[in-house]
């Protein structure tokens, strides 16, 4: 089975342009950026779209009545096997040909199957999710300095504590139970915990990711025109 992979919107998921060799024997093209979708339909068996845009109308109005199409998110500046992809079916697609699709994208990590509508909320997370944490980030060095500790030391001291709870939530179950773990009952953990919650920050995060949802559903129908969906 051929499968062209189309780069749609944002950086690249291979650097190098390479898509590695998928274990179920299936071909993959790599168009990044895109060049041609209809010469891309014509020759590909199913084509898989990566991005939060376009919309599976737009996609089928590009490449044609030919090809199976998908539509994914993939978590970006991951190692091998370290990432994530949220993959969509259009409707009608056979599970021989999702399973292909899925196998030809394992490389990147785990492969979770999602509805269309779901893309959204995963690319609001996936996609700006650096830029969330790094303010998070950024206050907890801030606060550090505030509080007397040089500059650089506690970046470094900020830095290892993100990866370490990357690491740590993997094991915990959910970020919620992370947070029990860390946090005894009258520690200084949980004073900490009280303030973030006075100021609101969950909610703040909340609609973040929202907001960016919602403005990736905006950008996708401002940029349809002649689809109908």
């Amino acid at each position: 089975m051929i499968i062209g992979i189309l780069q749609s919107a944002g950086r690249c998921p291979v650097p190098d342009g390479q898509w590695p060799s998928s274990p179920s024997g299936s071909s993959t093209v790599l168009l990044c950026p895109p060049v041609d979708p209809a010469g891309l339909g014509a020759t590909a068996e199913c084509v898989v779209s990566i991005g939060a845009a376009p919309s599976f109308a737009a996609l089928r109005s590009q490449v044609g009545p030919g090809p199976a199409l998908f539509r994914a998110v993939v978590t970006e500046g991951t190692c091998p096997g370290e990432g994530a992809v949220a993959l969509a079916a259009e409707p009608g697609a056979d599970e021989d040909t999702l399973a292909a699709v899925k196998a030809a994208l394992a490389w990147v990590g785990t492969v979770e199957v999602v509805t269309e509508d779901v893309l959204d909320a995963v690319a609001a997370v996936v996609s700006g999710g650096e830029a969330y944490l790094s303010r998070a980030l950024d206050g907890l060095v801030e606060g550090a300095v505030r509080d007397g500790m040089p500059r650089e030391q506690a970046e470094t001291f900020a830095h290892h504590t993100l990866l370490a709870t990357a690491l740590l939530v993997r094991g915990a179950g959910s970020p919620a139970d992370l947070k029990d773990q860390v946090a005894s009952p009258g520690g200084t953990t949980i004073a900490a915990l009280a303030s973030l919650e006075d100021a609101a920050i969950r909610g703040a995060y909340m609609r973040a990711v929202q907001a960016a949802a919602q403005e990736s559903r905006a950008r996708r129908y401002a940029a349809r025109p002649g689809v109908v969906e």
